[in-house]
């Protein structure tokens, strides 16, 4: 049998029973080959909130008024230098007080400046960052990024030997400065090209990475799930629909197993691929080198329960293995679809009357020079009635950077869907990880005519489009609860919050 034709799925037992937690930052930084008009990271999928790019004032405020400092920039400038007093800015990075982020210089009157890049072939015009100390230290920072946004190309705008400011973001490298160091003097230095400028007021601002306006919901939910520790009982709830935690050897008849042949393999080493239970054993499946598919479970509401709902709630553990690495290619994740084998998938595209699809997706992995390298990005992959080309729109999970999974490490990730009124654009889509919301829109239109519902739980991983993977690509699933009400995570589990 061809390697492209098996799907390797194993329950995994380990004889510890919890998880040791960890805590991470979210990533909300970046590098300047993944700065765009639309992202201030793309590689990790991070959107800005506006076109263009996102600051808070001095105030904190965001796109509000008031620099950190500013400049006015008028008349013939070359040759001459454009200096920010950003003392206090530098104090709070120090202190941590404000994330270490660097700066945006933006225009914020008259028109456009060009400046000098760090590219420029002539050091002596490189921006810079100079930092006096109560010792009398003089320290001389050159910018280690330094990229630009313009309206004219979706691109990153790095590399350039110019920067157009417009919008433009620059980073310095603070580790020669005592995180205690007394500064007390910091101006950052600009050189301007040889031109003749209009009036203009250049303003020096933070940028505003990854925060976004409170959930519609106000804050984090009470569950089903609280009220059943370690989720025993859930199953008895009057609002849940299937548990799904494959202790059981017949655990598949939950399921419509959708594949040709299923393997079972017992993980026999204790801690291999990184495995630690969730809660006894787990579901492990792997992507097969030279292949495509790791998983593809479904549960279909009409033959389980004999309709189909227009709203639901699913929820399910996943831990990505040691040697999760997508390198040439993104993926599926599970999710919730209404496909009637008939559109929402592969390029059929959904039409209002056809078929609809909100499978969750995962990205490459960024590169080492990327704030997020070793993280996976993951969202949702949009199929929807009026969706804009053939082929489904990705929408990643970004608030608060919680779309941005790490190995060896359980994620419950719970996804809503509550169909529109048909032609309306009034259907919900709201996603959380490990109890936060990572995405919400209530305003999908998902169909056209009240003869398309939800019909099935897409327990998919799939590598691609059409690329396969490169080398085995494992992951862990477990927990998967179906119902009529929010479930959140396992109550009596500390969360390995990020």
């Amino acid at each position: 049998m061809s390697l492209d034709r098996i799907v390797v799925l194993s329950l995994a037992v380990m004889f510890c029973s919890s998880v040791e937690s960890h805590a991470t930052e979210p990533i909300q930084d970046w590098k300047e080959n993944s700065v765009t008009k639309d992202w201030y990271n793309a590689a990790a999928g991070l959107p800005w909130r506006n076109h263009g790019g996102d600051w808070r004032d001095a105030d904190g405020r965001p796109q509000g008024p008031k620099p950190f400092a500013d400049a006015v920039v008028a008349g013939p400038q070359g040759g001459q230098v454009i200096d920010f007093d950003i003392t206090a800015m530098v104090k709070g990075w120090l202190s941590g007080r404000i994330p270490d982020n660097g700066v945006v210089l933006r225009s914020f009157e008259g028109g456009q400046v060009i400046l000098h890049s760090k590219e420029r072939p002539d050091p002596a015009v490189h921006p810079r960052l100079i930092v006096r100390t109560a010792d009398g230290t003089r320290h001389e920072l050159p910018a280690t990024d330094d990229v630009f946004t313009h309206n004219s190309t979706s691109g990153s705008l790095w590399g350039e030997p110019h920067l157009w400011v417009g919008f433009a973001m620059l980073k310095f490298d603070l580790s020669r400065l005592e995180k205690d160091a007394a500064v007390t003097e910091a101006i950052m230095r600009v050189y301007p090209v040889n031109k003749t400028f209009r009036h203009t007021v250049l303003g020096v601002f933070q940028p505003d990475l990854g925060s976004a306006s409170p959930s519609a919901l106000g804050g984090k939910l009470k569950g089903l799930a609280e009220s059943y520790p370690g989720d025993k009982g859930l199953a008895r709830d009057p609002d849940v629909l299937m548990v799904s935690d494959f202790e059981r050897f017949d655990w598949a008849k939950s399921w419509t197993v959708d594949m040709n042949p299923v393997h079972l393999m017992p993980i026999e080493e204790p801690g291999k691929l990184g495995f630690e239970p969730l809660s006894g054993k787990a579901l492990q499946g792997v992507i097969p080198e030279g292949s495509r598919l790791g998983l593809n479970l479904l549960y279909k509401f009409a033959d389980r329960l004999g309709y189909e709902p227009e709203e639901i709630y699913m929820r399910y553990y996943l831990r990505l293995a040691d040697n999760w690495n997508p390198r040439i290619s993104g993926g599926k994740l599970p999710g919730i679809a209404g496909t009637y084998g008939k559109a929402g998938w592969g390029g059929r595209r959904s039409d209002g009357t056809n078929g609809w699809s909100m499978r969750g997706s995962f990205g490459i992995i960024p590169k080492p020079d990327n704030p997020a390298h070793g993280l996976t990005p993951v969202g949702t992959y949009a199929y929807f009635a009026d969706m804009p080309s053939r082929y489904g729109s990705a929408w990643p999970w970004a608030r608060k950077g919680l779309g941005l999974l790490e190995r060896n490490r359980w994620y419950s990730i719970e996804q809503h869907v509550k169909l529109n009124t048909p032609g309306a654009h009034n259907g919900t889509l709201r996603i959380w990880v490990d109890g936060d919301v990572a995405f919400e829109s209530d305003e999908i239109m998902y169909r056209t005519t009240d003869a398309l519902k939800i019909d099935r739980i897409w327990m998919n991983v799939y590598h691609g489009g059409t690329a396969n993977a490169p080398e085995d690509y494992h992951f862990f699933i477990d927990n998967v609860v179906i119902a009529k009400a929010y479930i959140g995570p396992m109550a009596g589990r500390a969360v390995e919050s990020q």
